[in-house]
């Protein structure tokens, strides 16, 4: 038996006949047990019906020009992307991109400049660093040499 999804999965093959023997009469078993699968056959096939009854319409003769000239249109403007509002877009994003890299470029360039100089500076930290732990370490030699002479001597 047929269930709901494929009844309404065939249905517009179904209404035009394009169904073979054994599963169009599977559908139609459905449509009669299922009211409302029977509801949807009925909405389609009077949408069919009333499709079919609109006139045809005529184009006009210079119809076809105006869908040619714009396909026409179309092909040149394929040739010239950078017109396109993306091609520009994309364009001003490149551009600040590379003043970006340049500008990091020269800070960077300018930051080598001022550490090549630290060295001295941080030389002169340091060289003041040691300086005060020889201070530090001749006052711990003169107490030490002064606990020294207090105590006796056994």
């Amino acid at each position: 038996m047929i269930n709901c999804t494929e009844t309404r999965r065939y249905l517009s093959a179904f209404l035009d006949n394009e169904l073979a023997a054994r599963q169009s009469e599977g559908i139609r078993t459905h449509l009669d047990a299922c009211p409302a699968c029977r509801q949807e056959w009925q909405l389609l096939s009077r949408l069919g019906t009333r499709l079919k009854g609109i006139a045809d319409i005529e184009a006009g003769p210079a119809f076809t020009a105006r869908v040619m000239g714009r396909i026409k249109e179309k092909e040149q403007n394929r040739f010239l992307p950078f017109l396109t509002p993306a091609f520009a877009y994309s364009f001003v994003f490149l551009f600040f991109l590379v003043i970006g890299f340049l500008l990091a470029g020269t800070l960077y360039r300018d930051g080598q400049t001022s550490s090549r100089q630290d060295p001295v500076f941080s030389r002169v930290l340091l060289e003041s660093q040691d300086l005060n732990l020889i201070n530090v370490q001749e006052q711990t030699l003169a107490l030490l040499n002064a606990t020294d002479r207090r105590m006796p001597t056994p």
